[in-house]
C-alpha cells in the first residue's frame, strides 16, 4: 500500500493559512490552488508577487552587508585596479566554477583589469594547489589572485602565495573549516545570519561585480543594469547546475534568467546554444537537463577547457563548432555512464547502509553522476571512488537529511579516513584503502545511531510505522478538472526545480491506453478524458493489474507533454500528469 504524509493535521495547517491568505493571492491574480502550491512552498502572497511579477526586488540593490567579506573584497579588488596589479581568477572545472570565473574575468576587463582566469581539468583535483600556487611566476607581478567557486579551505596554498606577496581574495559558497584562509574572505558560511547565504559560487561572485559597480558607478542596480544584469542567464543556468535551494534569491535570479533567455534578445550564446540543442522555450528542467549536462560533460570528458572559453566566444561559427564537441562529449559521459551503472546495479547492497563503489575503471567526472544514481536508485548514501595507491578518491551524495560530509569527516578524525569537503549532501572525499573496511562500520553505525533517535523521536505517534517506509510528501490535492493548460501555464510562472509541486489525485477511476511502441510505459486516461493523461515511465510491469481496479489514487508532478505529445493525440504544451506513484483501490 502507497503511504503518504498527506495528514489531516497538514490539510488543517494548509487550509488555515489559505483562509488567511487567500485575499491578498487574489488581489495579485493567483488562482486558489495556485496560492495552496504557494502556501506549502511558505511563498505569502507579496513575495509570490514578487517573484511573478517583479524579480527584481527580491535582489538586494547594494549588496553591502548579504555576504560576509563582500566589501571587503570589492573595495581590494578596485584598490589593486588602481595600482595597476594583474589579476589571476582561479575558477573550478564543474559549471558553477566555469561561470564564475566568467563572470568575475569578463566585468574585470570591463572596467580595465589586466586578467587572466584558469581554468583546471577534473584531473587536476579540485580548488587552489599548492603546485599551482607555486607555478605563478611571481616576478611578473604583482598579483592578486581572485579565487571563485573554491578556496575557503586551500590554507597552505593561500598562505604561500601570501608569504611571496600576492595578495589573494577567496569567494566562495563552501563551508569553511575549523580555520579561515590568511587573506580577505567572501563567503556566505562564514555568516550565515547574514542574506545571501544560499548562492551558489557563481552567485557570490556576481554579488562582488554588483558591489563593485555600485561603489564604482555610485549607482544603484536599478538605476544601472548595464554589467551585472548581462550574467543572470549564466548565473541562472549556474543555480540550476549546483542545485542550489530554490530560496526566494534563487528563485527570482533563475525567474529573471529564463525570461531573459526566452526574450526577443537572449544574447549570440544563448541563441546558438538554443538552436544547437533544439530548444524552443527555455525551461527551468531545460537548463538542468541539457544545458548544464552539456557544459558539465566536456570537464567529466578531460576537456573542461572547450566549455568554460565558450561563454566568452562572440562568433557564431566558432561558438556552433564548440557546441558541437560540448554534444559530443556529453554523448559519451553518458554511454560511460550507463555502462557503470549497469556494473554498479549488479552489486546487491540490500545489507549496507551506505554504498561503496570502485570505479577505477571509469573517468572520474561521471563519479558524481554515478553516485547520485546509485543513491536515488537504492535510497542510500553513495560514495564512488578510484584508487591511487592506498589512497581513494571518491565523489560522495547523500539522502536527504543525512550529513555524509559530517559524517566522514568523524571517520576521519579517528583515523579512518582522510576527510572530505564540499556540501553536506555532495561531497569529494579521500579514503585509505587498508581502512575501509572500518570506515564503512563507522559510518554505518553512526547512520543506525540516527535512526534509533529517529525512532525514539517518534516512537508512540502515528508515523511510528512509516519508519524505514518509503514514504510520498504530496504538496497539494487535486482533481482531474485542474489538469489544465492555464493551471500548467500559471505554475511556470514561479520557478521550480527539485522542489516543483507534487500532487495527490485520489479515488480516480483509470483506463490504461499502449499509445507507445515501447509497452513498458503506464499511459492511463483519467476519469475517461482523452486529454487528461497520466503517464509513468517504464512502470506498466508494477501495475498488471491496473485495468480491474475501480479506482485509484495517484501522486504525481504536472508537466507538458513535450515529445510524447504525438503518441498521445496532444499539443507539446498540453499538461500531463507525471506518476510517482499509484494506489491500486479494490
Amino acid at each position: 500500500m502507497m503511504e503518504y504524509t498527506f495528514t489531516k493535521t497538514f490539510r488543517d495547517s494548509c487550509i488555515q493559512k489559505f483562509y488567511e491568505y487567500i485575499d491578498e493571492y487574489r488581489k495579485y491574480n493567483i488562482s486558489d490552488k495556485m496560492a495552496e502550491i504557494l502556501l506549502s512552498k511558505d511563498i505569502r502572497p507579496e513575495r509570490a508577487n514578487k517573484i511573478i511579477n517583479n524579480p527584481f526586488a527580491l535582489i538586494d540593490e547594494c549588496p553591502d552587508d548579504n555576504i560576509y567579506g563582500a566589501r571587503e573584497a570589492a573595495n581590494r579588488i578596485i584598490q589593486n585596479l588602481e595600482d595597476n596589479v594583474k589579476f589571476l581568477v582561479f575558477a573550478d572545472y564543474d559549471v558553477d566554477g566555469m561561470v564564475s570565473g566568467y563572470i568575475m574575468t569578463d566585468f574585470l576587463r570591463k572596467i580595465g583589469a589586466d586578467v587572466f582566469c584558469y581554468y583546471p581539468e577534473r584531473s587536476e583535483g579540485y580548488g587552489l594547489s599548492m603546485n599551482f600556487a607555486k607555478s605563478i611566476d611571481i616576478t611578473d607581478g604583482p598579483w592578486c589572485v581572485i579565487t571563485v567557486d573554491n578556496g575557503i579551505t586551500a590554507l597552505e596554498p593561500i598562505d604561500y602565495l601570501v608569504s611571496k606577496g600576492v595578495d589573494v581574495i577567496v569567494t566562495d559558497h563552501h563551508e569553511p573549516g575549523s580555520e579561515l584562509p590568511n587573506c580577505i574572505v567572501c563567503d556566505p558560511w562564514v555568516d550565515r545570519e547574514r542574506k545571501s547565504s544560499h548562492l551558489c559560487g557563481a552567485g557570490v561572485a556576481w554579488k562582488v561585480c554588483m558591489l563593485m559597480e555600485y561603489i564604482l558607478e555610485k549607482k544603484t542596480l536599478s538605476d544601472n543594469l548595464s554589467i551585472v544584469e548581462q550574467y543572470i542567464p549564466y548565473l541562472g543556468i549556474a543555480t540550476i547546475a549546483d542545485v542550489m535551494p530554490m530560496t526566494m534569491e534563487n528563485r527570482a535570479i533563475v525567474k529573471i534568467a529564463t525570461e531573459k533567455m526566452n526574450s526577443g534578445n537572449p544574447g549570440l550564446y544563448i541563441e546558438i546554444f538554443k538552436k544547437m540543442f533544439g530548444i524552443d522555450n527555455v525551461s527551468v528542467k531545460d537548463i538542468g537537463w541539457t544545458i548544464a549536462p552539456a557544459l558539465n560533460g566536456a570537464s567529466r570528458m578531460g576537456d573542461t577547457q572547450v566549455a568554460a572559453t565558450s561563454f566568452y566566444e562572440s562568433n557564431e561559427d566558432n561558438l556552433s563548432k564548440a557546441f558541437i564537441k560540448l554534444n559530443e562529449y556529453n554523448r559519451s559521459r553518458k554511454s560511460l555512464q550507463d555502462e557503470a551503472i549497469k556494473k554498479a546495479s549488479q552489486i546487491n547492497y540490500s545489507g549496507d547502509e551506505i554504498i561503496l563503489f570502485d570505479a577505477s575503471e571509469y573517468p572520474a567526472g561521471i563519479y558524481g553522476i554515478l553516485a547520485s544514481k546509485l543513491c536515488d536508485m537504492h535510497g542510500k548514501p553513495a560514495i564512488v571512488y578510484s584508487s591511487d595507491g592506498n589512497l581513494l578518491l571518491g565523489s560522495c551524495r547523500s539522502i536527504e537529511g543525512l550529513d555524509l560530509k559530517s559524517l566522514i569527516n568523524k571517520e576521519a578524525s579517528k583515523g579512518n579516513a582522510q576527510g572530505a569537503a564540499g556540501h553536506s549532501g555532495a561531497c569529494g572525499c579521500v579514503l585509505y584503502r587498508n581502512k575501509l573496511e572500518e570506515f564503512k562500520k563507522g559510518i554505518e553505525d553512526s547512520i543506525n545511531d540516527l535512526k534509533s533517535m529517529i525512532v525514539d523521536l517518534v516512537a508512540g505517534t502515528d508515523n511510528a510505522n512509516l519508519i524505514n517506509e518509503f514514504v510520498f510528501v504530496p504538496d497539494v490535492e487535486i482533481t482531474v478538472d485542474d489538469i489544465t493548460v492555464k493551471f500548467l501555464d500559471e505554475i511556470k510562472q514561479v520557478p521550480f526545480y527539485k522542489d516543483e509541486p507534487v500532487f495527490l489525485m485520489k479515488n480516480i477511476s483509470s483506463e490504461v491506453i499502449t499509445p507507445f511502441k515501447n509497452k513498458n510505459h503506464l499511459v492511463i486516461k483519467l476519469d475517461g478524458n482523452d486529454d487528461k493523461i497520466a503517464l509513468g515511465w517504464n512502470m506498466a510491469e508494477q501495475f498488471p493489474d491496473i485495468n480491474k481496479a475501480s479506482n485509484i489514487n495517484i501522486i504525481g508532478k504536472l508537466s507538458s507533454a513535450g515529445f510524447p505529445a504525438k503518441y498521445l493525440g496532444l499539443t507539446k504544451n498540453h499538461p500531463v500528469l507525471m506518476i510517482e506513484a499509484i494506489e491500486i483501490i479494490r
